[in-house]
């Protein structure tokens, strides 16, 4: 098998092929009205079916144990979604140095050199979106786990594909920096849930808690740059959206890491195994959705 793959890599078809694939992530754009599971009909519709998924399962595992496909199939998601954080990681870095955005803070946090991101930071932040739809599949799996819905996975995962949307739409500045954080989080903590350690928990959770932290303190920098120095790429509502969504996760994660891990009480942040409470979580999220149905692209 690797014969019959050295002699594939080296075939005129599969250099084609590469060359193909290159061009295409070389020139990709959001801009493009040809983009699969960009348009915010998707979006809502993702969100709405994967709320309907989530009410059933809960009332049908209501009285029923948990499946024993259970911990193969979040194993191999878990894993899966490690890899694609660890790829998309390096993509960004990769994207950033082309187009020159690490050459001073505001390179890097304010205004691209090359005035918009290149096809390749395009591309990865698209791969990025794609997989804050695969992380819905998160909050199923604990379903059928019989674990408790806390609070903060609910309204985090049912709000960042919306945010990641707004974001890339409107060419928002912190592009790269909210990703690859994201990323770097994400692989310690899909690592984590591959196999579990619970010495782990607080570290992981300390450690969202300094992303949000941090990309709040760059949104300063913006913030100022907007409205008092020149204004950054991007539009005043994505930054709005940004700041105001990464105060709510900061808001949610810092109260679970006291209730959780410094004075070990929860009951006030747990929003239940219930599909009663299910649905109202969802529904606000689908809500928010379609207020941002309601902003401008650009403004």
């Amino acid at each position: 098998w690797l014969r019959t793959l050295i002699v594939v890599a080296q075939s005129d078809n599969f250099s084609s092929f590469i060359d193909a694939a290159w061009n295409k992530v070389h020139t990709f754009s959001w801009a493009s009205p040809n983009v699969p599971f960009t348009s915010m009909e998707f979006a809502l519709g993702i969100h709405g079916l994967c709320a309907a998924m989530l009410l059933v399962s809960s009332v049908v595992m209501h009285k029923r144990n948990k499946p024993s496909w259970h911990s193969s199939v979040c194993f191999i998601h878990n894993v899966s979604m490690c890899i694609f954080s660890v790829v998309m990681l390096c993509l960004l870095v990769t994207g950033g140095v082309m187009e020159g955005r690490f050459q001073s803070v505001d390179s890097f946090l304010c205004h691209r050199p090359q005035g918009k991101p290149s096809g390749l930071t395009s591309f990865t932040m698209y791969m990025f979106y794609l997989t804050k739809i695969m992380e819905l599949f998160d909050t199923f799996l604990t379903v059928l786990a019989k674990r408790p819905i806390w609070w903060l996975h609910i309204i985090h995962h049912f709000s960042t594909a919306s945010m990641v949307l707004h974001a890339t739409h409107s060419n928002h500045s912190l592009d790269i920096l909210c990703a690859g954080l994201n990323c770097f989080c994400h692989i310690a903590i899909y690592m984590y849930l591959a196999k579990p350690c619970k010495s782990l928990r607080w570290p992981i959770t300390f450690l969202q808690i300094v992303q949000f932290t941090i990309v709040l303190g760059c949104s300063g920098y913006v913030f100022f740059q907007r409205y008092v120095g020149t204004p950054c790429d991007g539009t005043s509502a994505s930054e709005w959206h940004c700041i105001i969504m990464y105060f709510v996760y900061l808001g949610l994660f810092a109260n679970f890491f006291i209730q959780g891990f410094v004075t070990k009480h929860r009951k006030d942040i747990r929003a239940g195994p219930g599909a009663t409470m299910i649905a109202k979580t969802t529904l606000c999220t689908l809500v928010g959705i379609l207020c941002i149905k309601a902003l401008p692209w650009y403004f």
